[in-house]
């Protein structure tokens, strides 16, 4: 086959491998838009929602702590109502962990049911600390309250660990597809140049016909 009759076949395989290029380009864009959109709408929505129920749990610990050193009875009311308010916060959070957990949602279950079991001994240290008994609510808060609260704090460590795990996961795929791609973009880009050179030199000589007709 001559050079004019190869060309056009040249030509066409250096389109093909545009077009390729660019079909490949945007498919591994769009894989990693939305390898990052799971990554923030998932593992990091959930981890985040986890460490705002963890420090609410320190801040619930704090305001018990604070209504069984309280002489005023207004003081205690305020930090009875800081409890209060947080463990509504915090059961909005676990809503959406469990809404966008990837795992097991009984982990969130369970960790939810740890937090919901330690409500009768908040409760019962606040009440003796309102009636004055303050050793006895100090007592209880230290025994059975931190018990509960190490236990609340286990099963939240477990969901936090799994989202982790799962934002290294995802940010590993999109790390490897980048890569996969700008590898092949460079191939595809080599042997574009490489058609390129063959077809524009191919074009002049056939057209210009022997020297001195």
């Amino acid at each position: 086959m001559n050079s004019r009759h190869r060309m056009p076949y040249l030509v066409g395989l250096l389109v093909v491998i545009m077009l390729t290029l660019g079909w490949v380009g945007s498919s591994s864009v769009d894989k990693v838009a939305d390898l990052t959109e799971e990554l923030y709408d998932h593992p990091l929505v959930v981890s985040t929602a986890v460490l705002r129920i963890y420090s609410n749990v320190f801040v619930m610990e704090r305001a018990i702590k604070d209504i069984i050193l309280s002489e005023s009875q207004e003081a205690s009311y305020q930090y009875r109502g800081i409890i209060n308010r947080t463990e509504d916060a915090i059961l909005v959070e676990f809503g959406l962990v469990e809404d966008r957990y990837m795992g097991d949602i009984e982990a969130v279950r369970i960790a939810r049911r740890s937090f919901l079991a330690w409500k009768p001994i908040r409760d019962e240290v606040i009440r003796l600390a309102m009636e004055g008994k303050r050793s006895e609510a100090a007592f209880i808060s230290q025994t059975r309250g931190v018990r509960q609260t190490e236990e609340i704090e286990a099963k939240i460590q477990v969901l936090r660990d799994f989202a982790r795990s799962k934002s290294v996961e995802f940010l590993a795929a999109a790390k490897e597809t980048r890569s996969k791609t700008i590898r092949f973009v460079w191939l595809s880009l080599a042997c574009a140049l490489i058609l390129a050179g063959f077809v524009g030199p191919q074009g002049g000589p056939s057209r210009s016909g022997p020297a001195g007709a």
